[in-house]
């Protein structure tokens, strides 16, 4: 249950469904004990979850802070829609920040960036890049035998609770972000809003229906970009870590990837009309960039080259 008190700036919404030990590591980088310059008050947590046979536990999700909260939820269908909608019924903040997927790890100072861009406009769409941790896109190191039992295992070697900025020293950008952070992101697995706005969009569109809700999370994230009076913020220094996990685009055994894609274009089709395109607005750059993305930063640098040169 959600305990009133002063109310938070952003309420940060994790949907979990079958991944405990993934989803733990998710909490515990939304954290005190990892954020940075923020305090508990300025900021919830709340992990709503769709029952299956590997659930968290409650007792360990609260004991991450008096800001954190738990919602399970009972839902018939594959997609997150429905508890994203619920659990931002709940919140508190008067900004919403969702994490479709909670497998995504964060770094230290996303919280901080996201409360930071509200002072920067009025009406903030504020995005994460997104990465796969590893050496590959998780659709494809699943080729290859990568497993979540390995990556936990390596995982817990690099020492990113104690740093989480060392995410970056093994990682790659997700595909919806493989031009970088200087050029139209096609979504972020961690991307906030006003309420309002949230409001005013009807949430997450519960008519997607496929597998992990298909391209609902883009559909979310597009209109928000394109919303009228909406400035779109990028955090270049911070990013969203996947976890390997199984999820429905990104390594489920036995996968035929492609016709997973292609029953969520058409899905995305039927409801929109045409095929996504990635909102084509320049987004604010905000927030420290730490040296470790120094990789990402010249990608970045050298596709926006790329593009202005042809």
């Amino acid at each position: 249950m959600i305990r009133l008190s002063q109310r938070p700036r952003v309420s940060v919404i994790v949907v979990v469904y079958r991944m405990p030990a993934q989803a733990m590591n998710t909490l515990f980088s939304l954290s005190g004990a990892h954020q940075r310059d923020v305090r508990a008050a300025d900021y919830e947590v709340i992990a709503v979850e769709n029952a299956s046979d590997a659930m968290l536990d409650p007792a360990a999700v609260a004991n991450l802070g008096s800001n954190f909260h738990y919602l399970r939820r009972h839902e018939a269908g594959v997609s997150p829609s429905p508890a994203i909608n619920a659990a931002a019924a709940m919140a508190r903040g008067s900004h919403l920040a969702v994490m479709v997927d909670g497998a995504r790890v964060v770094t230290p100072g996303v919280v901080r960036g996201l409360l930071d861009a509200q002072r920067l406009a009025a009406v903030p769409v504020v995005a994460v890049p997104g990465y796969h941790l590893g050496d590959a896109l998780h659709s494809q190191a699943a080729a290859a035998g990568y497993t979540a039992e390995a990556e936990q295992a390596w995982l817990a070697d690099l020492g990113w609770r104690d740093d989480g900025y060392r995410l970056f020293t093994r990682a790659v950008l997700s595909a919806s972000c493989s031009n970088g952070f200087l050029m139209p992101m096609a979504e972020s697995n961690c991307v906030a809003v006003p309420r309002r706005l949230f409001t005013a969009l009807g949430g997450f569109d519960e008519a997607f229906t496929t597998p992990g809700g298909g391209y609902v999370n883009l559909d979310f994230y597009r209109r928000a970009v394109l919303s009228r009076g909406a400035r779109l913020v990028v955090l270049p220094g911070e990013g969203a870590f996947h976890q390997f996990h199984g999820g429905a685009t990104t390594g489920a055994p036995a996968t035929d990837h492609a016709a997973v894609v292609a029953e969520m274009q058409a899905e995305y089709r039927r409801l929109r009309g045409s095929d996504y395109t990635p909102p084509e607005v320049p987004g604010v750059q905000l927030g420290e960039v730490h040296q470790a993305v120094a990789p990402f930063m010249v990608h970045s640098a050298q596709v926006l080259r790329a593009k202005v040169s042809a």
